[in-house]
């Protein structure tokens, strides 16, 4: 799986840490994609509400779907962009973009439920395979 390239000062580097001020806004990615290909990009917390007690987990961050290339504004949002946002104390948590080529366009249908959301189901209902990109960053409010 490759990661995403640099697009920005600040960078998702497979586990580097990032305040969560820092990740507050949309975040621009990029990935090696075929330009009339569709994408589905996914972010999970893996750590909600926390690492020692994970029962949210994946908590859904941001989903859209039926991306045109690397063009994120082309794809429709099931989900809205909600930055990181861990509970003080709760330590680190690991938030992670997963990109999935889509083999048909999706249905517009909004997410009800953020809380333990299944990333890899949601891609395999959908009729997509494993991520074809990823990239993580660690989290925490103290």
């Amino acid at each position: 799986m490759e990661k995403f390239a640099r697009t920005s000062r600040i960078q998702a580097s497979f586990g580097n840490d990032i305040s969560p001020s820092t990740a507050s806004s949309k975040p621009s990615l990029s990935w090696n994609a075929e330009p009339e290909a569709l994408y589905t990009v996914i972010m999970v917390d893996l750590d909600a509400p926390s690492k020692k007690d994970p029962s949210l987990s994946e908590f859904l961050h941001w989903l859209v779907v039926n991306i045109h290339g690397q063009s994120i504004n082309s794809g429709h949002e099931l989900a809205s962009y909600r930055g990181p946002r861990p509970p003080v104390g709760s330590g680190p948590h690991r938030y992670y973009f997963l990109v999935f080529k889509q083999k048909n366009p999706i249905p517009r249908k909004d997410v009800e439920s953020r809380p333990r959301f299944d990333a890899l189901a949601f891609a395999r209902q959908n009729g997509m395979g494993d991520p074809i990109a990823g990239n993580f960053f660690k989290a925490q409010n103290d």
